[in-house]
């Protein structure tokens, strides 16, 4: 067959595929510990079963990786013995890959298609399937062939991952991953979070996630963990949107005439401080319960917020005595992604406003924070913020 030059993510899986191949074992149940062990004795003492020289074809392949980035596999020393094993049975995928490896194409293209319709299990026949449609220049046909090596082979997740999120980067692969995924594929939550933290893949990544149906079973932990991702990265719009998509409430800032409590989905919802001596944590009854001990302090809870333009200002409801003269508890507004600080304000009398003034380009998301610190000569800081609501 010939090596013709293909994408990496494609050579990474070929390698991978021609590797398994030559060390998988038998699959055939039909129970001959001779010929696991003694194949050429077996092929002598059977006439009948096609296992032992499967064995033996297998074992004389050889298979290296080319500096260019393409398998190498050599299946001369191999043709006998699949000629022979055909000769016994005509179901025998490997041999028929093994025929088919150097063959003429058109001769190939029908060897092949009679090989995958008895079963696509074989990784040397994956492997010449994804040679012959590089070959073709059709990279979006070699997915499917992945997929099915990954569900045989899921040891090969790891490397061949890698390949998909390369494959993630061109968006003319999202519709065919989404086909592959839409019934619930084994390898999806690990391929997703791989993504996630590929700069080149995000944009797609969101494309693709929001295009998969509940079918595709992906893992709600999964999903804020793309969220968190996407934040890390300063994907802010593509957070955004998973957020809203996926958020169980399907309620944001935006929508809503206050902030609600949940802390199951940050940074969108509430990250919380949980400390003996330093937290915020949410009440049963609604709003965060606050207490920083003297000699303590640091951010109690933090929130990302996409609020619209036509909010002025956070008006903050609690019941929090801050009695010490240097103990402080504040409320910021800062542009997410390392962004200017545009307002802050320290908690006085109920209700705290704080200001949203108009933002910089560039500054579509805000996070705000609560921080509080009590010196150890002073007072606990304690009590409850019990709303925070958006005015227009």
């Amino acid at each position: 067959m010939l090596t013709v030059p293909m994408r990496p993510w494609i050579a990474t899986a070929i390698v991978v595929a021609s590797l398994l191949s030559a060390v998988a074992a038998g699959q055939q149940a039909f129970g001959n510990a001779v010929a696991r062990v003694l194949p050429d004795t077996a092929a002598k003492a059977s006439s009948s079963s096609p296992y032992p020289l499967e064995k033996l074809a297998r074992a004389n392949m050889a298979v290296g990786t080319q500096e260019q980035g393409f398998a190498s596999v050599n299946v001369s020393k191999s043709l006998p013995y699949a000629r022979e094993a055909l000769d016994r049975s005509l179901l025998s995928p490997l041999s028929l890959a093994i025929l088919a490896w150097n063959a003429p194409p058109e001769q190939r293209e029908r060897i092949l298609a009679a090989a995958s319709n008895i079963s696509r299990r074989e990784a040397l026949l994956q492997t010449a399937l994804m040679i012959q449609a590089s070959a073709r220049g059709d990279d979006a046909a070699t997915l499917p062939i992945i997929d099915a090596l990954l569900r045989v082979n899921p040891e090969a997740t790891g490397t061949i991952g890698n390949g998909l999120v390369q494959a993630l980067r061109q968006e003319a692969a999202i519709p065919e991953l989404r086909k592959l995924m839409a019934g619930g594929a084994p390898w999806s939550d690990a391929f997703l979070i791989s993504a996630s933290r590929d700069a080149e893949a995000v944009d797609n990544l969101v494309r693709l996630r929001l295009a998969l149906p509940p079918e595709a079973d992906i893992s709600p932990e999964t999903d804020r963990e793309l969220v968190v991702n996407l934040v890390r990265a300063g994907n802010f719009g593509g957070a955004i949107a998973l957020y809203r998509a996926f958020d169980p409430s399907g309620k944001t800032a935006a929508q809503a005439q206050q902030l609600d409590w949940k802390a199951q989905f940050p940074p969108f919802d509430w990250g919380l401080a949980d400390s003996y001596d330093a937290y915020a944590r949410t009440r049963r009854e609604g709003g965060l319960a606050i207490r920083v001990q003297p000699g303590s302090g640091g951010v109690l809870a933090t929130r990302m917020l996409d609020l619209p333009s036509q909010v002025t200002a956070l008006r903050i409801e609690h019941a929090i005595d801050i009695a010490g003269d240097r103990d402080t508890l504040s409320a910021k507004l800062t542009c997410a992604g390392d962004g200017p600080e545009l307002s802050a304000k320290d908690f006085t009398t109920s209700p705290v406003v704080l200001p949203v003034p108009a933002r910089p380009a560039g500054c579509d998301v805000l996070v705000l924070s609560i921080e509080g610190r009590a010196w150890s000569t002073g007072d606990t800081i304690e009590g409850p913020i019990t709303a925070i609501k958006l005015l227009r």
